[in-house]
């Protein structure tokens, strides 16, 4: 029955479960909260929403109280506004209040504009508070009409914290309304924020005030979103002037397709945050979409002007000069000697520009031949439906680390009570949450989900008529002979089983590590297979790679071998597409005859090239991004471009001007850029010859084979903090404290054996080469592994494989750790 209450005089029935506050609120009565936050948990701390209800003895803090039938509620009594005066009192015992209750506080914010600074913690007087555009103290200030506090001010004299990137932390001006730590823990499921201690000496921070760091944060901001006072404050965001305009786009740094909000002032990106409009992030962001974006679009390192190579040295230009030099470069050698490389995370309609300029202008096969990511299986549903399935099963997929919202996502879904299965080689953050984790053998990820379509269909062996490409001879296999090829255990896969046959709405979604796997033609097939059998009338399995790149890694390493081998002298670059950790290591493109680069920032071979033509960042432009699902985004301009800095779009169809290209070319360079990209494809039909074919592991046992010699397995993960080849730890400050590229992870037991500290740097040593990087200790990595995150084509990964290209079929390594003392190794 729901509940019919009376509230200030006015009946009201709501559904049973609402909470008082709630209720007065769709009534449109103002009740005042501090510790109240939509989207967290009541928590009934601040005590300022109380209220009267006949028959309760007390006030009751109206956000914890249910509300029930027959209720009557006052809101607004004159004893109720004189609690909250005291209630209020107390919290600003606690809390600097000079600004509040300043006589010419008026005067001051008419001197220094609305937004300006005001008050601090650390530093006694004004000016210096990092709340300025909203403070929720002062608001409830005025009102609750308090006009002082009687009470003796106890200031708690804690130290400013700055020591973890991105936001400072200034508690002597928390009031611990606990709206951080519910952010962490329920919504962001990190738990690095608790309060410790008891009684007045209460605080909010981490366990044994170790860093945010150590503890697992990853720093997406959301502390810093819930806290009303300024005790957190966004370090980027902190000294710049109150935002003149808000824009609400894509954030293209990554495939998912969040939807943030710009901030911008006098045409400068001041901050970002999540849309609360919805979309993919339901309203959460990573920490490159909250802490990242305006220190990179202001980023000192940006290049804003044409510059052209004369008497051996760069020198700004026009854009006419810049574009004739290019164009007269490039007419010197025929279409087959140019080559076009472009990166994934370009709107789709430069990524259409720039393969109708290769095709219809240079006249070239050498280009990323790609449609941007879309190759799907069976999958057709927005990824914001994540949160909404049964099942949710990661193979080789780190989604925390490469695509934290879509982890945030997988970890609501899992509080509402979704399964979790993970098939994975490595530790991952997720792991905690999942049914049932499925440790797998380095590249043996089609035998793993061989055994797991055994595993479902070995209760009920009609189902195997759905399976196809699973080879005939392997339904002649006993289980335990499938399971010698996998990590994973009897009763942990039979589990996984069970969870899988009962779900009716399973998303399975397979990892970048493992998505080349789509060349290992069993694993797709296999992948089919094990869709169909979780599909029928009335369930539902839908398949996800997260990205797929053998196209354009392919394509990749074709030009790059062809430039050694001199057969392409010519070379258009968006991007810093071919990586160089330093000026020491050998410059890849050096026998290029003339090299054009087009990129946002200075990068690697920004000193060689020949002309070099700078692009709009992504807050800069317009367009549409095609996300990792599919889905079509759209693209608004939330400040100009930078300098004299222009979209890829218009830079393609100026440079096809310049090499002079017929109206009807750049005609259908223009027409490229506004098309969209075709549908995704469906799940593909495999050739039947493949089912009598040998199911091969993806690496050959002998390249991966640990011994006495080479005891441990690198196993790498790619790393995730790219932008269109720069390295973000080089473009944002902070993003070096949580870029693992240069480390290592190693169990406690295995470093105790070795006597390696942590952050101590060491050789990795395979029998192909060797790799300097620092071991970080880490309790979840499994003894006899090393777990990496070097990208795909990071010199000193290639040198431990031994390989041009680290392909993720071929990524791991049967390595030793040897010890650096002054020159000589141990």
């Amino acid at each position: 029955m729901a509940p019919n209450l009376t509230i200030d005089g006015i009946e009201v029935e709501v559904e049973e479960g609402t909470s008082l506050l709630s209720a007065i609120r769709s009534l449109g009565i103002d009740v005042p909260t501090l510790c109240h936050k939509e989207g967290l948990s009541s928590y009934g701390a601040c005590r300022l929403c109380i209220v009267e209800v006949e028959g309760m003895r007390g006030f009751p803090a109206s956000c914890i109280t249910p509300a029930s039938d027959g209720m009557v509620v006052r809101t607004n009594t004159e004893s109720v506004k004189a609690h909250r005066r005291v209630v209020l009192e107390l919290i600003l015992s606690e809390h600097p209040t000079g600004c509040l209750f300043c006589s010419r506080q008026q005067q001051c914010e008419d001197f220094r504009g609305p937004g300006h600074l005001t008050k601090a913690g650390r530093v006694t007087g004004c000016m210096l508070c990092p709340n300025k555009e909203k403070c929720e103290l002062r608001e409830l200030v005025d009102k609750i009409g308090l006009d002082h506090v009687r009470l003796e001010p106890l200031y708690k004299d804690l130290p400013l914290e700055r020591l973890d990137p991105f936001f400072d932390r200034d508690y002597n001006l928390c009031v611990l309304c606990g709206r951080c730590v519910r952010a962490c823990q329920e919504v962001r499921g990190v738990y690095t924020l608790a309060f410790a201690n008891r009684g007045p000496k209460t605080r909010v921070g981490t366990a044994f005030n170790h860093l945010h760091l150590d503890m697992g944060c990853r720093f997406c901001g959301a502390c810093v979103d819930a806290c009303p006072t300024g005790a957190l404050a966004d370090r980027t965001s902190k000294w710049e002037p109150p935002a003149d305009k808000t824009v609400e786009t894509t954030c293209t740094l990554c495939t998912v397709g969040c939807s943030i909000e710009v901030s911008a002032s006098n045409n400068r990106v001041v901050s970002t945050q999540a849309s609360q409009a919805g979309g993919v992030n339901g309203g959460q962001v990573c920490v490159l979409g909250r802490f990242g974006v305006a220190e990179l679009i202001n980023s000192s390192n940006r290049i804003t002007k044409p510059l052209v190579r004369k008497v051996g040295q760069l020198i700004t230009t026009s854009w006419d000069k810049a574009l004739a030099q290019a164009a007269e470069g490039i007419s010197r050698f025929e279409g087959s000697e140019i080559a076009l490389l472009y990166p994934g995370l370009l709107t789709d309609e430069e990524a259409n520009a720039c393969r109708g300029f290769a095709a219809s202008v240079l006249r070239t096969e050498n280009y990323p031949h790609r449609v941007p990511p879309k190759e799907w299986g069976s999958f057709d549903a927005s990824l914001g439906s994540l949160s909404e399935g049964d099942c949710v099963l990661l193979i080789g997929a780190d989604l925390v680390q490469t695509h934290p919202i879509l982890g945030h996502n997988v970890k609501r879904a899992v509080d509402r009570g979704a399964k979790l299965l993970v098939l994975d080689t490595v530790p991952t953050f997720l792991d905690k949450f999942a049914s049932a984790k499925m440790p797998v053998t380095p590249g043996d990820f089609s035998w793993a989900v061989a055994s797991l379509i055994w595993a479902v269909i070995e209760k009920d062996m009609k189902s195997r008529r759905r399976v196809k490409h699973l080879p005939k001879w392997a339904f002649k296999l006993l289980f335990e002979e499938i399971l010698s090829h996998v990590g994973t255990d009897k009763e942990t896969l039979q589990q996984a089983a069970d969870v899988l046959r009962e779900a009716s709405s399973t998303l399975v979604v397979v990892g970048r590590e493992v998505g080349a796997e789509n060349a290992h033609k069993h694993f797709k097939g296999l992948l089919s297979d094990l869709c169909d059998l979780l599909s029928s009338d009335t369930k539902r399995c839908e398949v996800c790679f997260t990205r797929s790149t053998k196209d354009f890694d392919a394509h990749w390493l074709k030009i790059m071998q062809d430039i050694e081998a001199k057969r392409v002298k010519a070379l258009v670059m968006i991007g810093d597409l071919v990586p160089r950790l330093s000026p020491e290591w050998p410059n890849p493109l050096q026998d290029l005859d003339f090299l054009t680069v087009i990129d946002s920032y200075d990068g690697s071979y920004t000193p060689f090239a020949d002309v070099v033509l700078p692009a709009a960042a992504f807050t800069e432009k317009e367009g549409a991004f095609t996300a990792v699902d599919g889905t079509l985004h759209e693209l608004r301009r939330a400040v100009s471009p930078r300098g004299q800095s222009k979209p890829e779009c218009e830079i393609m169809s100026m440079l096809a001007k310049a090499l002079g290209a017929r109206d009807s070319e750049l005609n259908s360079i223009a027409e490229n850029g506004r098309e969209q990209c075709p549908d995704g494809q469906d799940r593909p039909e495999m050739d039947s010859s493949l089912s009598e074919q040998p199911l091969a592991p993806g690496l050959s046992r002998d390249e991966v084979k640990r011994s006495n010699e080479w005891p441990l397995l690198l196993v790498n993960r790619h790393n995730s903090f790219l932008l269109h080849g720069h390295r973000l730890s080089k473009l944002v400050g902070g993003i070096r404290s949580l870029c693992m590229s240069e480390f290592v992870r190693l169990s406690p037991s295995m470093a105790e054996y070795l006597n390696v500290k942590n952050d101590e740097e060491v050789d990795v040593v395979s029998g192909k080469g060797v790799a300097r990087l620092t071991v970080r200790v880490d309790e979840f990595v499994p003894p006899d592994l090393l777990v990496s995150r070097m990208t795909a084509k990071d010199p000193r990964l290639l040198a431990l494989l031994g390989k041009e290209q680290a392909s993720f079929l071929t990524n791991s390594a049967a390595v030793r750790i040897e010890k650096i003392i002054g020159d000589e190794n141990v």
